[in-house]
């Protein structure tokens, strides 16, 4: 036995049928048989290998990235690149800035020097957002 989808012209599921493809059947008026291994529901939309409720709920957004290795941090700012502008202005800042860059193993997203730096090279929320969302794959 085989799962069969019967889709119309717009490719819109209308049935579902288990059948072994031998015995008799007779698919709904306007439809076309397809042989269908992935999950599918009436009215659900197929676009040649899978289907997709259209009812279903958006998915949800990344959860947001709050802390990465410092390691992850300079990678992505490599990718950017953001780095030497962020040494450059790491060199000029004080010292406890620089500790925190040489030293810290890891980089969060709300620490207060972190701020001030993105700040200080114009970088949006969204920007900073984006870096520590590349950085967590690296």
């Amino acid at each position: 036995m085989a799962t069969y989808i019967a889709i119309d012209k717009n490719n819109v599921i209308k049935a579902l049928i288990e059948w072994d493809g031998t015995a008799a059947y007779t698919p709904p008026a306007g439809t076309t048989l397809v042989v269908c291994d992935v999950p599918a529901g009436v009215d659900w939309v197929w676009d040649g290998t899978k289907a997709t409720d259209p009812n279903a709920p958006p998915p949800l957004p990344p959860e947001p990235v709050t802390v990465v290795t410092a390691r992850q941090a300079r990678l992505a700012l490599i990718q950017a690149g953001l780095y030497d502008q962020v040494v450059t202005a790491v060199n000029a800042a004080d010292q406890t800035t620089q500790v925190w860059w040489q030293y810290s193993p890891f980089i969060e997203r709300q620490n207060p020097i972190l701020l001030a730096m993105a700040t200080q090279l114009s970088l949006s929320p969204t920007q900073v957002d984006t870096l520590f969302q590349t950085a967590s794959t690296l």
